[in-house]
């Protein structure tokens, strides 16, 4: 019979059979392994690629900031004498004259969205939440319609609104802005920006939980806005979130718990910012607080001296924190007996949260209850009467 291939070839494999197995399978490994060469080298093309997007990202956020920095320095260089003139010009007159001046400075929109929000955030500082929601407002515009927008920034603005909305005792609103944020967000992205806003609108949603009485939802998202933070290496706003945690078990009436939370966390401040930064100026304001409407007001008072000089160094004598800190100092004095200085300081305190925030704030009203009751016993009951009515 003649010699097919098909019969060669079975001989040939019948003759060496060992040989021709360990070809095949050294040919069947290197298969293998230049699939997996290829794949791994496909992944190493992604990663790379993503670190590229990443690194430009990165080089265009630092561009960002340092022009947002260069601007609010040139802003806030128009105060000194030789380029004002010799004219007295506020802080709030600053960021009016740098509101004023975005539209016409010749910068991307992402650029002007970062200096529409520092000066919101200026703004809020000072309790002028109108003019802040509005810079905010403004920033929220420009990144919704830019496609080149992160998602953690417009998610940031959200938050900041929702704060301010809050702040300005529209609480319900503000809430919708912090879950509005956090629904942009990934909740399992490792991106410590996202991280970083998502903490932040969890640690100001937990706080309008708390206002809302949604206490249990209130500390399960202060917790874990604490947790984050402290995960991602941000002490500060780990810090943050573990003052309004201890915030809530004020405000829930659990002294026990707030008082050595606010204790710590003004030791770390004074030990990493100095006694003199207003965040340490904020853990002693709400030590201060808590200890007082715990009962311990002679712990409380020279707290809240201090904290009204260094209120008034920082913001001003007439600024509308002095008013808040001489409100307590008020009380305090009424409950030790001296009522000629009770009269005072809550006297100071309506008038300067009255300029503030305007004759029918909620605060305004606390106040004035606990103004009658110190003219009541200093002999004064036509006046102290008028301002219970004012107050109904």
């Amino acid at each position: 019979r003649a010699a097919t291939r098909g019969y060669r070839l079975a001989k040939f494999l019948r003759r060496y059979r060992i040989p021709v197995a360990t070809t095949a399978s050294v040919f069947a490994l290197v298969s293998v392994a230049l699939i997996v060469i290829a794949m791994q080298a496909g992944d190493l093309a992604v990663q790379r690629d993503a670190a590229e997007r990443e690194s430009e990202r990165a080089r265009i956020a630092a561009a960002q900031a340092q022009r947002v920095s260069d601007y609010l320095v040139q802003l806030f260089r128009a105060a000194s004498p030789t380029q004002s003139g010799g004219r007295d010009i506020s802080v709030l007159d600053i960021l009016h004259q740098g509101a004023e001046q975005i539209d016409a400075l010749n910068e991307s929109p992402l650029v002007q969205a970062e200096m529409l929000k520092a000066l919101a955030l200026a703004n809020r500082e000072l309790l002028e939440f109108e003019t802040a929601d509005q810079l905010l407002a403004r920033a929220q515009l420009l990144l919704q319609d830019n496609p080149d927008a992160a998602v953690h920034d417009l998610a940031e603005v959200l938050v900041w609104r929702g704060r301010i909305l809050h702040q300005n005792d529209q609480y319900e609103l503000g809430e919708g802005y912090h879950r509005q944020a956090l629904a942009l967000l990934d909740a399992s992205s490792p991106d410590p920006e996202v991280l970083k806003v998502r903490a932040l609108a969890l640690n100001h949603l937990g706080i309008s939980s708390a206002t809302l009485n949604r206490h249990p939802e209130a500390e399960r998202q202060l917790r874990e806005s604490m947790e984050i933070f402290t995960a991602i290496g941000d002490s500060d706003n780990a810090m943050e979130a573990a003052n309004n945690l201890a915030a809530f078990f004020a405000y829930v009436g659990d002294p026990e718990k707030a008082v050595p939370l606010f204790a710590e966390q003004l030791e770390q401040r004074r030990r990493m910012l100095g006694p003199d930064d207003p965040l340490t100026v904020q853990s002693m304001r709400n030590l201060a607080a808590v200890l007082m409407d715990s009962g311990d007001i002679e712990t409380a008072e020279p707290l809240f001296v201090e904290v009204l000089e260094r209120d008034s160094a920082i913001y001003g004598a007439e600024s509308a924190r002095a008013g808040a800190t001489l409100y307590r100092l008020g009380r305090i004095a009424l409950a030790r007996g001296r009522h000629d200085l009770a009269v005072e300081q809550l006297s100071d305190a309506l008038r300067l949260r009255s300029a503030a925030r305007g004759g029918n704030h909620s605060t305004v009203a606390t106040i004035k209850p606990w103004l009658a009751r110190a003219l009541e016993a200093n002999g004064d009951s036509v006046l102290a009467e008028r301002h219970l009515d004012e107050t109904v």
